[in-house]
């Protein structure tokens, strides 16, 4: 299962370098971006006269240089306000200089999307309604006749810097935002395909037993739970089988548990090839598997012979990492479940167990098996 970098972290600190790294992009932008500007604005006075309507823009530049060239001694915060706060100036100076000539509208937009983004929706709702109410008072000051702007429409129109100013500052900076929120997108997506995969992951190892690479006893009793009720297989013998390997502890104390635990996985693998297509085996824990026999042609008959080569499989040699050899030997308790008769997996568990201590005190090495009593 791969995973993003980035989901290495833990949530909050992932969160707050991915806020870090926007804010040090866009304060690096809108340096860039009001230099820009600035250069347009005194490339268009020369042919409009109107440099000293555009003092502003200047001081505009200066200050987002020195908010890039001091920002590594500003916290994210500062940072934000900063950016917030000189835009919605620039709003305030470009609606009352321009009106709706200039991009002045947009900036207000834009300081309401930085605190939409980086703060909350409550704060970006004021910053637009303040904006607005700046145009609006702008605007019915100017039609009052209170208002005048200095800025020709037609001279303005005509002017190809003017164009320019539109088309590289809000176009730009939208470019910027739709970054952010494609970015945002991009990660949200495969956190959650990475957490999808989390789940499935987890949900694998809660019924599985990793050491001997086998199911383990709850995903036994899902199993069992759901042959227990299909209707292809109530007409069918079913058994259950526990397996204890005789006297494995002496291969641990001998050994040691590492060849001990490769020792259970070779017999775990040979009890899984063993059965086959005709039951499902898990690991109890230790030394113990248990076993559904399922689907066999000749009932009970079946069930003998099955648990007879179980013995044979598991009397073979092991061979162990450090090259020897071990001959285990193991003691069965069967319950055998006739068709049309099904139990509670608890009750089966408790009469097999019974069976199966009944063989050990025998002197291990056989199986005690019967019918399902009661």
């Amino acid at each position: 299962m791969k995973h993003a970098p980035y989901l290495n972290t833990s949530g909050s600190v992932f969160i707050r370098e991915l806020k870090s790294r926007y804010i040090s992009i866009g304060v690096k932008l809108f340096s860039l971006l009001s230099v820009y500007v600035s250069i347009i604005s005194v490339v268009r006075s020369v042919d409009t006269g109107w440099l000293n309507l555009y003092t502003f823009q200047i001081v505009l530049a200066v200050l987002f240089l020195g908010l890039n060239y001091f920002s590594k001694y500003l916290s994210d915060n500062l940072k934000v306000l900063a950016l917030v706060g000189i835009a919605f100036v620039a709003g305030v100076a470009g609606i009352t200089t321009f009106g709706l000539l200039g991009s002045g509208f947009y900036y207000f937009i834009l300081s309401g999307l930085f605190l939409s983004i980086f703060f909350s929706r409550r704060w970006a709702y004021v910053s637009v309604v303040a904006g607005s109410l700046v145009v609006g008072v702008t605007g019915y000051m100017h039609t009052q006749g209170w208002l005048d702007f200095d800025v020709d429409a037609t001279s303005y129109m005509r002017n190809q810097a003017s164009w320019w100013t539109v088309i590289f500052g809000p176009f730009v900076v939208s470019g910027f935002l739709m970054f952010i929120i494609g970015d945002i997108r991009n990660k949200l997506m495969e956190t959650m395909i990475t957490l999808e995969e989390s789940q499935h992951e987890i949900q694998r190892l809660s019924l599985h037993d990793t050491q001997c690479d086998l199911p383990n006893l709850r995903a036994f009793e899902q199993h069992y739970e759901a042959i227990a009720v299909r209707p292809d297989m109530i007409h069918q013998d079913l058994a259950v089988l526990l397996v204890d390997l005789d006297h494995f502890r002496q291969v641990n104390q001998r050994f040691g548990h590492m060849e001990g635990d490769f020792v259970l996985k070779d017999i775990a693998s040979r009890l899984k090839y063993c059965i086959g297509d005709y039951g499902f085996v898990a690991r109890l824990g230790g030394d113990e598997f248990i076993l559904l026999l399922e689907d066999l042609p000749d009932g009970e008959t079946s069930v003998n012979e099955l648990i007879n080569k179980l013995f044979g499989v598991i009397r073979h040699p092991s061979h162990m990492a450090n090259g020897e050899r071990v001959t285990l030997t193991a003691s069965m308790g069967c319950v055998i479940l006739p068709p049309n008769v099904r139990a509670p997996l608890q009750q089966v568990l408790m009469q097999s167990d019974r069976r199966l201590q009944a063989a050990k005190e025998g002197g291990g090495n056989r199986l005690q098996s019967g019918l399902i009593e009661g």
